[in-house]
């Protein structure tokens, strides 16, 4: 199969693309803070096609600003339905370069009447040191108009806390690999306590992604780890689910805590 032909009939008809949304659970408050908005290609004769596929592909194409902006008037419409909770969009720093994305952004969010400060971007961490001379400029403008600017897949490539010094991250958000089973690993354990330590005297937050136990769950607030994303809260759900999701998780004990 051709995926960058596929994906270009995708996009101009996209009834066979679709976001779902991944809850974020904010530690402090006990509560479902914000969703990551998440693209599923479900290809009319070769069925589900991996994001792991296709969004790399998009990125060597172009088709990924088509497909970015599909995802933003998506989340947009979920935000208009649901006005207390936050959006988290990925973003590829290979759009830094693309002339107009970030206007294109910025007025989509306009049009919808979306403050900037229900959004925030996720930018994937090896990208980012790739697109140095590009990134800065654009995650400084995101910053300068209110939306929250994140690290995503932190530990999963080569950036340090040096390289961090140079963009204006707001958040960090700790990739699976380094969380999954922290609670019985005394290797990650360490590496995760000073981790969120040295975000928090950096003035960022942390969002640990991955999280799939109590155990882990439990060791995370014991490190203050800020915001917790996983199967344990919720796998990413298409939009009824979603609303469902959060109706029973408003009005029924908290678990995590039992």
């Amino acid at each position: 199969m051709d995926i960058s032909n596929e994906l270009t009939i995708a996009l101009a008809k996209p009834e066979h693309l679709s976001v779902h949304y991944q809850p974020i659970y904010c530690v402090k408050n006990s509560e479902i803070h914000s969703f990551e908005s998440l693209v599923r290609w479900n290809h009319q004769t070769h069925g589900y096609i991996s994001p792991d596929l296709f969004i790399p592909q998009s990125e060597k194409d172009g088709s990924i600003y088509a497909l970015s902006l599909f995802v933003l008037h998506e989340t947009c419409e979920m935000l208009k339905h649901h006005s207390d909770i936050k959006a988290s969009i990925n973003i590829s720093p290979s759009l830094f370069k693309t002339d107009g994305f970030f206007s294109d952004f910025i007025n989509t969010l306009k049009s919808y009447a979306i403050p900037t400060s229900r959004i925030e971007v996720e930018i994937t961490e090896n990208l980012t040191i790739e697109h140095l001379k590009y990134g800065k400029h654009h995650l400084d403008h995101f910053k300068n108009i209110g939306i929250t600017v994140s690290m995503d897949d932190f530990g999963d490539g080569l950036a340090n806390f040096v390289q961090l010094l140079n963009y204006p991250f707001d958040k960090i958000k700790v990739d699976k690999q380094l969380v999954q089973d922290v609670s019985r690993n005394s290797c990650k354990y360490s590496i995760l306590k000073h981790l969120i330590k040295l975000s928090h005297d950096m003035g960022m937050q942390v969002t640990a992604e991955g999280v799939e136990t109590i155990e882990d769950f439990k060791t995370l607030v014991g490190f203050k780890c800020d915001y917790i994303q996983g199967f344990l809260i919720s796998k990413a759900l298409p939009k009824k689910q979603f609303f469902d999701f959060l109706t029973h998780f408003s009005t029924r004990e908290n678990f995590f805590y039992n």
